[in-house]
């Protein structure tokens, strides 16, 4: 069974990256455009998210 971190990654793989031809903000052209607002928005993306962050968190020396 992957990990949740496996899981996230095949996510924004699946949502987030877009191929095609983009111009960014900046001008500049790029084949692939980036958007991880579609995971966080997501139910499964959002909860892999949220626990990604807490087990980072709990690594903190606090």
């Amino acid at each position: 069974m992957p990990s949740n971190r496996e899981r996230l990654h095949r996510l924004i793989e699946k949502l987030c990256i877009i191929e095609g031809d983009f111009v960014l903000s900046t001008g500049a052209k790029s084949r692939y455009y980036f958007d991880c607002k579609t995971v966080a928005l997501d139910g499964e993306g959002l909860t892999l998210i949220a626990s990604e962050f807490l087990r980072e968190i709990e690594k903190l020396p606090v």
